[in-house]
């Protein structure tokens, strides 16, 4: 009877990770799963992050850094085949939800510690929602999130560049309060200042040292529903951004934490201080790429 019991117990985080859920994040229950928007954003910070010397704090330059979105206004570039930039557009990467792509580049796949914990989901190359809502992204507002890794990136992989890349979706609270409008907030644009830190050990020095990387964001489909129409295209992907950067001429090496933040929300809903909304970003994957790991 008590193996009865155990294997009753088991079957439901048997079926969590096998959706990629992390057999850990199973203890946070419904912590991020309320039907209150503000109750659902997660805002761990590791402590060793937030005691790291601010060492630089780097605008990136298109042209510079090769940052690339999924508008396709900026494109990542191949240094030595500009013809190959295409391949790293983001409707290239969409295509069957992502799997390709997610699955063949996820962090998951450098060391298993990057599949525990909560926020695991942004490193098991599921890169759109797919009906899994919370189960597959991870909330963040303004300070967003800082967390360490159990590995260390040592290098680029020979004769690759380099780069950064999330996949995310912006949002503004449209849930129902005494005191809030009867509506919901509607599909509209908004922009951001993205900022990615990554958090280096400098070996000499003993100490960790934060870089920061910031690109601001304009005319981010904001509210936008999964089942939308695309310039009067069916497209359920037409939301999600996927943003990134070369990290080739910027500090990546014994990096060992990171964080994401955004600041200078322009957003119309937003800015309405007498709705008191919350402006989010729904982040659905983290890409660490072409990088050595030990």
């Amino acid at each position: 009877m008590k193996m009865h019991n155990k294997l009753i117990f088991l079957l439901p985080l048997i079926a969590l990770t096998s959706c990629g859920y992390g057999l850990k994040n199973a203890v946070y229950g419904d912590r991020y799963n309320s039907p209150v928007f503000d109750n659902n954003f997660y805002t761990d910070f590791d402590s060793r992050l937030m005691a790291a010397d601010d060492i630089e704090a780097i605008k990136l330059d298109n042209e510079t850094n090769f940052v690339f979105t999924s508008y396709g206004d900026h494109n990542f570039v191949d240094h030595v085949d500009p013809a190959r930039a295409r391949s790293l557009e983001f409707w290239n990467f969409s295509f069957n939800d992502g799997a390709y792509y997610g699955k063949q580049n996820n962090l998951s796949l450098v060391d298993e510690s990057f599949n525990y914990g909560y926020a695991s989901k942004l490193f098991d190359g599921r890169m759109f929602c797919g009906g899994k809502y919370q189960l597959s992204r991870v909330q963040i507002k303004e300070q967003g999130f800082g967390l360490m890794f159990k590995k260390e990136i040592v290098s680029n992989v020979k004769d690759t560049i380099p780069y950064f890349a999330m996949c995310f979706k912006a949002s503004v609270d449209y849930t129902n309060y005494e005191g809030y409008p009867e509506t919901q907030v509607p599909s509209h644009y908004s922009d951001i200042n993205l900022h990615v830190s990554l958090y280096c050990e400098n070996q000499m020095k003993n100490k960790l040292e934060k870089h920061t990387y910031s690109y601001p964001l304009s005319s981010l489909e904001t509210n936008h529903s999964d089942h939308c129409e695309n310039n009067g295209v069916y497209d359920i992907k037409s939301n999600y951004v996927f943003f990134g950067f070369s990290l080739e001429k910027l500090s990546y090496e014994h990096c060992i934490g990171i964080s994401i933040t955004f600041s200078d929300v322009v957003d119309v809903y937003y800015n309405r201080e007498q709705y008191k909304r919350n402006y989010s970003l729904m982040v659905y994957e983290i890409f660490l790429s072409n990088l050595n790991w030990n």
